[in-house]
């Protein structure tokens, strides 16, 4: 079979390779011995090439792409529905798993291959799917998490290159991203490569806008029945009693009606107001109704439906990343014409933005996070293997709370090993904090700093130490030192290749066991030997049919009320429970995956157990692969478990406690009269949740959830099914 008769489009194939290089038509037809027409036919598909043109056009390219290209174009593969496209990083890899997984079908059929051997070629064949699904893919994001004003957008700008050649500007205004100190940035930001610069906005729904802007009604009528602050001359602070007596007067502070500053500036923004017109507004329209109608009035919506723009290419007088920064800065501001407000932004450069050979890096800008509550933009990220998680901290405070919780939390509640790899704690030091750090030995400051690095990083790993995650990666990275922003890049093209490492070490350990199982898959000792591990294993399978109940998720929800800003926790309320900073159902359904991680952590932790003594003992030698392939699938077998989870508790609440007007409207009326708000909206949901109906809601998700665990235990006792030692 010819080259050119196993795939549709290999003139798009030839011409990428081409292109790579950077050769003409003409320049290869020359070097080949051909013409310009024939090399132009045959990579638009008029003409299929022979196999000797094929090898010709690639020899004469004479790369390694090239090369590499018709490596893949000669690769037998058995099904070839699970051949990648060209160019591909892990082909290889990949081509490897075809073949070993039609050897697996093979020894299965063969009638010499014992039953007992069976399970161990479904664990293997199981475990390869894994490794292909993962390589196949080739995009992968690198996400910068941590807290407002930590310093992420500054990171990524400098890292990207993303900064205007203006040294006589101020540094923070060099940057293409708005930054600002905080505050700044309105919504997740990702920046991708493409053909040109632009902008793709996912804009919010009408109603999430009509949301915000009622929020943001509520904030200037509050502000407007304010009193005035007393005036204050000289410098002076006003007495204690004074300023305390002022503080009663105006309420909590919690409890003035709030959104946030980029928030409100969008608003502004959008309905071409000035802040002073704002409130001035709020004069003229006392009504919260009214006044919100008032401004989504001046915004004009309906004209507001444009989602993408780009930069005009080859105008000479347009400077690309000027007005680059001028636009997001207008669309993140509310100020771009037929733009709306941004639910999601994102930046679309030329070029790849990481130099790692044939994968896509896209980088993502995660909102600051401002509380530990689960938010679902964050842990998405935690539950997609293609992703690098950077947890940004600042370097005085290395490692921060709510770091340390994002850590404790992945660690408990994921057992995916790859990461340990994907999560890397990104220390971002500022001016002459590294240098201003003292060796512990002398106590003289350090001389340069690396030797600042060193003598934080010490500091950091101590701090990691109760979470055993002292271990985890730790990077440095001064936006304003241009050999940290090199070698960050150069860590992050090399984190993610030690991430696909992973899944091709995987591969090759795979086949290594599966020669060693079929060199003793008729041997009576070695089945004998799965048969008794097997009969163990059984015992604990026998014996964990179903999951103990602990707290309930409406429990861990209470404790999460009570924990937030009161005014998060207000807006939430106003939206029946869903809002991205704090959302009902998906703290209910993030309660219910701690709840079951922990639970069948424990009866893993006892299996794990099992199996550790069955493979330290020399009797069982001969079955401790067996024993670590089912480690491993019971792993992730447990993951997959948690996360059908997270839908039920999810989706089993969700319909009930969003029609629960009389308990929104409870929560709603009580914020700014004067009683602890959370303390009470914590009583009402206790109240709720006791009711019998919503308890019997609870019944069902304890239900499905040891439902999903008898499916796990089962597929477990079938791997274990005893066959006779003969057969």
């Amino acid at each position: 079979m010819s080259l050119s008769s196993q795939f549709d489009q290999i003139g798009r194939i030839l011409a990428q390779v081409r292109d790579r290089a950077g050769i003409s038509q003409a320049s290869l037809a020359k070097t080949m011995g051909s013409n310009t027409t024939r090399v132009f036919r045959m990579e638009s598909g008029e003409v299929l090439p022979t196999d000797d043109e094929v090898k010709a056009y690639l020899k004469s390219i004479n790369t390694d792409v090239a090369s590499d290209c018709l490596r893949y174009l000669k690769a037998k593969w058995i099904d070839p529905t699970r051949r990648p496209a060209f160019p591909h990083p892990d082909w290889e890899a990949l081509l490897i798993i075809d073949q070993q997984l039609a050897r697996i079908d093979e020894l299965k059929a063969d009638t010499e291959t014992k039953a007992v051997f069976v399970r161990a070629l479904d664990l293997y064949a199981a475990d390869l799917m894994r490794c292909s699904d993962f390589l196949k893919r080739i995009d992968h994001y690198l996400v910068f998490i941590g807290v407002v004003s930590v310093g992420k957008t500054s990171a990524i700008c400098t890292s990207l290159g993303l900064t205007l050649d203006k040294e006589e500007l101020p540094f923070a205004r060099r940057m293409v991203l708005e930054v600002g100190g905080g505050r700044t940035t309105l919504c997740e930001v990702r920046v991708e490569a493409g053909p040109q610069y632009g902008l793709i906005v996912e804009p919010c729904t009408d109603e999430e806008i009509r949301r915000y802007v009622l929020d943001y009604a509520d904030h200037l009528l509050a502000v407007a029945k304010q009193p005035p602050r007393p005036k204050v001359t000289d410098g002076e602070k006003p007495p204690k009693k004074v300023r305390s007596k002022e503080k009663s007067k105006l309420g909590a502070t919690e409890e003035v009606p709030w959104v946030s500053e980029e928030m409100a500036r969008a608003i502004r923004g959008l309905s071409g107001l000035s802040e002073s017109q704002a409130q001035l507004l709020a004069t003229s329209f006392p009504v919260r109704e009214e006044l919100a109608i008032q401004i989504l009035t001046k915004m004009d919506l309906l004209r507001r439906r444009e989602t993408t723009v780009w930069c005009e290419d080859g105008d000479p007088k347009i400077k690309e990343l000027e007005w680059l920064q001028k636009t997001f800065k207008d669309i993140n501001n509310g100020r771009r014409a037929g733009f709306s407000l941004p639910r999601r932004i994102n930046v679309v450069v030329p070029g790849k933005l990481f130099d790692g050979q044939y994968i896509n890096i896209g980088v993502v800008d995660t909102k600051g996070v401002d509380q530990a509550s689960a938010r679902a933009d964050i842990d998405s990220h935690f539950d997609d293997p293609h992703a690098i998680l950077l947890l940004c901290t600042k370097f005085g405070e290395a490692p921060d709370l709510p770091t340390v919780s994002l850590i404790g939390r992945a660690m408990s509640l994921h057992a995916d090993a790859s990461l340990d790899e994907r999560m890397v704690l990104l220390v971002l030091p500022r001016n002459e904090e590294a240098v201003d750090m003292k060796d512990e030995a002398t106590n003289d400051f350090v001389e340069s700093d690396e030797a600042g690095y060193d003598v934080k990083l010490a500091h950091i790993q101590h701090a990691l130490q109760p979470l055993r995650a002292d271990q985890l990666p730790v990077k440095f990275l001064n936006a304003t030192s241009k050999r940290d922003v090199e070698s960050f890049r150069t860590f992050v093209v090399n984190q993610f290749s030690a991430v696909r490492q992973q899944y091709i070490h995987r591969v090759a350990d795979n086949v290594q066991k599966l020669d060693e199982l079929v060199k003793h898959r008729t041997r009576e000792e070695r089945a004998l030997a799965l048969a008794e591990v097997m009969d163990h294993l059984r015992v604990w399978a026998r014996d964990n049919t179903r999951l103990e109940e602990s707290r309930r998720p409406d429990q861990l929800l209470e404790d999460e009320i009570r924990s937030i800003h009161a005014r998060t926790l207000w807006a939430s309320v106003r939206r029946e429970g869903s809002w991205d900073n704090f959302d009902y159902y998906y703290q209910l359904g993030y309660a219910t995956r701690q709840i079951v991680a922990n639970t069948a952590g424990e009866r893993v932790k006892n299996l794990k157990a099992v199996i550790d003594n069955l493979a330290g003992n020399p009797d069982y030698a001969n079955a401790r692969e067996f024993l670590r392939q089912i480690a491993e699938h019971v792993d992730a077998a447990v993951e997959n478990l948690t996360r059908q989870a997270q839908v039920f508790g999810e989706t089993i609440y969700r319909d009930p406690l969003h029609s629960a007007s009389s308990y929104w409207d409870k929560c709603e009326r009580v914020y700014g009269t004067g009683r602890p708000y959370r303390s009470v909206v914590a009583e009402e949901t206790r109240t709720w949740f006791s009711d019998a109906a919503v308890r019997d809601l609870y019944r069902r998700l304890t239900a499905e959830v040891n439902r999903a665990w008898e499916e796990l235990v089962r597929g477990l006792q079938e791997i274990l099914e005893a066959p006779s030692i003969g057969s």
